[in-house]
């Protein structure tokens, strides 16, 4: 396993999964690159802190559509830490899973968009790294479309099609990318 691979930690996760990690406005994907995949579909596991064992559970969320339902449970809690709806896309030569959070309360929809490497056989995925894009961002506010709040917080504005070109061009490079293996629970 690479050193640079990271291991989800629940702050992690609620922050992915809820849309505050690194969210954005847009989904990456239009409508005709949905893509449904019943690999996805199944209880993930991953160990944080040598002990503590997360249980992502991914089912279909209805029989009409092809998104998923993401329900992110600890070891020993009796409530989800999150849970959301989500997309898979195929552009060009990858695979995106798009998470919006399950929270209706939010005036403004979040997302946060996930690169899946493989499903098999065990599932390996990334996502920005928030310091990364912090630093990026305030070298070059013009990077990409973006909302600054006062509490230093941030939220991508760009539309599809720039979020997809952005993600496009730093797909190759190491930095911008905190990496997740997760294996399926037995």
């Amino acid at each position: 396993m690479s050193t640079q691979t990271h291991w989800l930690c629940p702050v992690c996760v609620a922050l992915l999964l809820t849309g505050c990690g690194v969210p954005h406005t847009r989904t990456i994907h239009v409508s005709g690159e949905v893509a449904y995949e019943p690999l996805l579909i199944g209880a993930w596991e991953t160990t944080i802190e040598d002990s503590q064992k997360l249980t992502f559970d991914v089912s279909k969320w209805s029989h009409d559509d092809n998104s998923y339902r993401f329900v992110v449970n600890a070891e020993h809690g009796k409530k989800p830490l999150c849970e959301g709806r989500a997309y898979l896309s195929r552009i060009e030569d990858r695979q995106y899973l798009t998470v919006g959070s399950a929270d209706s309360e939010q005036q403004v929809p979040r997302y946060n968009t996930i690169v899946v490497d493989e499903l098999q056989p065990k599932l390996q995925v990334r996502i920005l790294n928030r310091q990364w894009l912090l630093r990026t961002i305030k070298a070059d506010p013009t990077v990409i479309k973006h909302q600054g709040f006062p509490n230093g917080d941030f939220l991508i504005t760009a539309t599809t099609e720039e979020l997809k070109a952005f993600y496009q061009k730093h797909l190759k490079e190491d930095a911008p990318w905190e990496k997740f293996i997760l294996s399926r629970k037995k």
